[in-house]
């Protein structure tokens, strides 16, 4: 899973920080942390988090797509995660 699109899946899937930290056993301030890119998760975290987004319904391909697809938005400004836009 990219870090990248931690905060954008969690938004898309209705997630809370609060809610995914619980889903994956760590704090909402770690979640806070791995959003903005200053803590890395160890692998077991990163296996629960893959976990949870799979238990969603994405696959691993669909999660690249998905990244690819936010890279193109965001470098064109063409839709806004925090406000749905």
């Amino acid at each position: 899973m990219q870090l990248e699109l931690l905060k954008q899946l969690r938004i898309l899937y209705g997630f809370t920080q609060k809610e995914l930290g619980e889903l994956v056993d760590v704090k909402q301030c770690f979640i806070s942390q791995l959003e903005s890119g200053t803590k890395n998760p160890s692998k077991k975290t990163l296996k629960k988090l893959e976990l949870v987004f799979s238990d969603c319904g994405l696959s691993e391909s669909e999660l690249l797509l998905i990244n690819e697809v936010l890279k193109i938005r965001d470098k064109e400004g063409l839709f806004n995660f925090e406000t749905g836009d």
